[in-house]
């Protein structure tokens, strides 16, 4: 191996991490996104509910693991 191959494989390595860090960090969103999310999930059920939203409305009762 020589130095040009070496550099070559280096900056490949340094492009391809920089672009999934990139592509990562798109995909995440900002915490903006994250509030209106969860606050929708926290509005309370309507008088007359579908099945999803009483399932929606479940999975955010209290437990052990929601702490």
């Amino acid at each position: 191996m020589n130095r040009r191959t070496f550099l070559v494989g280096i900056g490949g390595a340094v492009v391809l991490a920089g672009s999934g860090a990139v592509a990562w960090r798109s995909s995440v969103g900002s915490m903006a996104d994250y509030e209106d999310y969860a606050r929708h999930l926290r509005v309370p059920l309507a008088g007359k509910s579908s099945l999803r939203e009483i399932i929606r409305y479940a999975t955010l009762a209290a437990n052990g693991h929601n702490t």
